[in-house]
């Protein structure tokens, strides 16, 4: 079995999730705004961060099929105890 890989192997620091989600966000809330149909700039953006999100969510998808599952496994062979949080708290 592989060891799973550091988290920042994974995510360098220039690259991960939040500016891309901020400025969708921003944008989908300017989009939601208007009167009107939205612009060729804003159809441009929205492609740009669809680009930029797409090896990010890639490497997301990775981490969590791959690399969680083995560092699940070796937390169980080790018998560790696993730690729960309830949600909301």
């Amino acid at each position: 079995m592989a060891e799973p890989r550091i988290l920042a192997d994974h995510f360098p620091h220039h690259a991960h999730l939040a500016p891309v989600s901020y400025t969708h966000l921003s944008l989908l809330f300017s989009v939601d705004s208007a009167d009107a149909a939205p612009t060729k700039q804003q159809y441009e953006v929205e492609e740009d961060l669809e680009k930029e999100a797409q090896p990010l969510l890639t490497q997301y998808r990775e981490l969590i099929s791959k690399d969680l599952t083995a560092l699940n496994d070796m937390v169980s062979k080790q018998n560790i105890p696993v730690l729960y949080v309830p949600a909301g708290k």
